[in-house]
């Protein structure tokens, strides 16, 4: 089982942005096809250290040889490692579940021919900077599972200084799948729904412009 050892949440897939304001929370991240690639990738901030550990019984062909004396990795090693370093929440079994997002949206064929190794999934920000990619087709099925894994809705805002009032009102907005399209279509460069368009469209009025 992966280590318990309690972490800070890093909210990797949305803190290559600083989220300021609840207006910003769907705007700052990118939901124009081309604002991820404009993301400073360096921006993402480093997460507390966190020991995992191979998992029990599950077994995989993944086969990619990271150099180490364990021998080649396997579908655990990858699930760790993007757990790691996409985490989210202060949880393991919630962060595990993200790791099980990623590995299943990426494909474990993809992740063998790419030559990635778990070591390689450290620091990372968007899925291209490893050769990775998720299919736009897949990412309502990925959008799913994330939005499955926790309420990624009130660890985003909890992130942000939003008032209590702009915080009332983005939860009336923003649901979990909105929150997880938001959090992979940032890392992966996807093109956004329309729903996530209209939802960061609504936020605009969670935070009334300033009288001079």
């Amino acid at each position: 089982m992966r280590s318990t050892t309690s972490r800070r949440p890093s909210l990797r897939a949305c803190a290559l942005v600083s989220v300021v304001t609840v207006a910003a929370l769907l705007s700052a991240c990118g939901s124009d096809s081309d604002s991820a690639s404009d993301t400073d990738s360096t921006a993402v901030a480093t997460s507390d250290a966190t020991d995992t550990t191979e998992a029990g019984d599950t077994t995989s062909d993944t086969t990619v040889d990271d150099g180490s004396a364990a021998g080649p990795a396997t579908r655990d090693d990858y699930v760790a490692a993007f757990a790691t370093n996409y985490a989210v929440f202060n949880d393991d079994a919630q962060d595990e579940c993200i790791g099980e997002m990623f590995v299943t949206a990426i494909g474990e064929d993809q992740l063998t021919a790419s030559g990635v190794a778990p070591a390689d999934i450290d620091q990372v920000g968007l899925l291209s900077e490893l050769g990775l990619s998720i299919d736009q087709e897949n990412l309502p099925a990925a959008i799913e599972e994330l939005a499955a894994c926790g309420d990624i809705v009130t660890v985003m805002l909890a992130s942000s200084t939003a008032t209590a009032e702009q915080t009332a009102c983005a939860t009336e907005i923003v649901t979990n799948e909105i929150a997880a399209e938001l959090l992979l279509v940032q890392v992966t460069e996807l093109e956004p729904s329309a729903e996530l368009l209209a939802a960061r469209e609504a936020l605009n009025g969670c935070t009334p412009p300033t009288t001079g």
